[in-house]
């Protein structure tokens, strides 16, 4: 496993009062996908969770992984600070 950090760490923002997760590379995003939605089976759900492990592994750049997650919790309703990245 890689686990090279991102650029700018992600701060999610999940549907729970007050929880609030810090993501710093792609491994961290493929947990936070596990356990926040195990049996998910969206389209944007997929993608991440593939793109996450690709990345992990050192497959794609994690830029392709952390913009997947993104999608991925914004389609549940999350809100995702990526500050000062250029989404």
């Amino acid at each position: 496993m890689s686990q090279t950090s991102f650029e700018v760490p992600l701060v999610v923002f999940s549907t729970a009062p007050s929880n609030v997760c810090l993501i710093n590379n792609a491994d961290e995003a493929w947990s936070f996908l596990i356990r926040h939605w195990s049996g998910n089976n969206s389209p944007q759900w997929l993608n991440a969770m593939e793109l996450c492990q690709m990345a992990d592994l050192g497959l794609v750049m994690n830029d392709f992984a952390r913009a997947s997650f993104v999608v991925a919790v914004r389609a549940v309703g999350m809100k995702v600070d990526q500050s000062h990245f250029g989404f």
